[in-house]
């Protein structure tokens, strides 16, 4: 929610980026018309910010922000109100959106997107939401941490975690730096068939629908599976018996089974969740998405600088 009196927004939860993003009232294309909108002129507390977060000097002009994103862009002005998750609220820049491209923001369910990542990544350097939640010192502790189900409805948990949804000890890895939540990989392997050690980081994106990898690295294990590429989809026959996919990350093999790999079920063909994408070198990382994270309950330790792994609680697993 955002103002008083507060204007509600569904949002993605975005571990892979640093800023709120929601449509404005003056946005008038049509992903921004057919989704709620932030009216400033009904909040008592809204005000125009530069990008960074500070204050519009006398007789200046505000800044305006451009972000692009791999299949759309979005245009708008920096905003200050106060932000609420829940109970938790604090005084905050976001953006809000002067343009949105129909491709891919039409088809949304939902209104914006709010980032949980780092302010090295906020688009304009302002502080983050998560960032100002943590400085006001509302959260019993400085976490986060998500629950993604196969049948159930997911759960973000701010300052906390839910153990209900998972099994066992968590499983801590430190972050590669301070700007996403990635962590080092040791290796990728499908089986006893393939072992892949050319990428060291793998960063957990909530963001991301799919398993992304570099494009040379994951063609090579789809071709194993032998699988064929239809609309920008790796598919395979659902008679395929499918390996386990297995990263070890900081000592420990975190697997996802093959039959939790297919995403999509289309006349006896299996749509697969990997996806591979050209990186640059310097930036090549694994991108663990939700085919992976509803396999494992990770908690985000911002103040540590860490990931937890847990396995995710099925229903067959009893609770003690």
């Amino acid at each position: 929610k955002v103002g008083p009196p507060p204007q509600e927004f569904s949002v993605v939860f975005d571990t892979g980026s640093g800023n709120l993003i929601v449509p404005g009232a003056d946005c008038q294309s049509q992903a921004c018309v057919q989704h709620a909108r932030f009216d400033s002129e009904k909040s008592s507390s809204a005000k125009r910010v530069n990008c960074d977060g500070s204050e519009v000097s006398d007789g200046g002009a505000a800044d305006e922000i451009t972000i692009t994103f791999g299949t759309g862009r979005i245009s708008g002005k920096c905003m200050q109100d106060n932000i609420c998750l829940g109970a938790a609220c604090s005084a905050g820049a976001f953006i809000s959106s002067l343009d949105e491209t129909d491709q891919p923001f039409a088809s949304f369910k939902f209104d914006g997107v709010l980032g949980l990542a780092f302010r090295s990544i906020s688009m304009g350097g302002a502080p983050t939401v998560m960032q100002r939640l943590v400085k006001s010192g509302q959260l019993e502790r400085e976490v986060f941490a998500f629950f993604l189900g196969d049948d159930a409805p997911g759960e973000l948990v701010l300052g906390g975690v839910a153990p209900e949804h998972y099994v066992g000890d968590f499983h801590f890895v430190d972050l590669v730096d301070d700007a996403f939540w990635a962590v080092p990989l040791e290796a990728v392997r499908l089986d006893s068939k393939m072992e892949l050690t050319a990428t060291g980081a793998a960063m957990v994106d909530s963001g991301t629908s799919l398993i992304v990898g570099p494009e040379p690295e994951v063609q090579a294990l789809v071709g194993l599976l032998g699988a064929t590429q239809v609309s920008g989809y790796y598919v395979v026959t659902c008679d395929t018996e499918l390996p386990t996919l297995t990263f070890t990350i900081g000592g420990k093999d975190l697997a996802v089974e093959g039959k939790d790999l297919v995403i999509n079920r289309i006349s006896g063909m299996c749509v697969l969740g990997l996806h591979g994408v050209p990186m640059g070198r310097g930036h090549q990382m694994w991108i663990l998405g939700n085919v992976f994270m509803r396999k494992y309950y990770v908690q985000f330790d911002w103040g540590n600088r860490r990931l937890g792994f847990a396995r995710t609680r099925q229903a067959t697993d009893n609770f003690v």
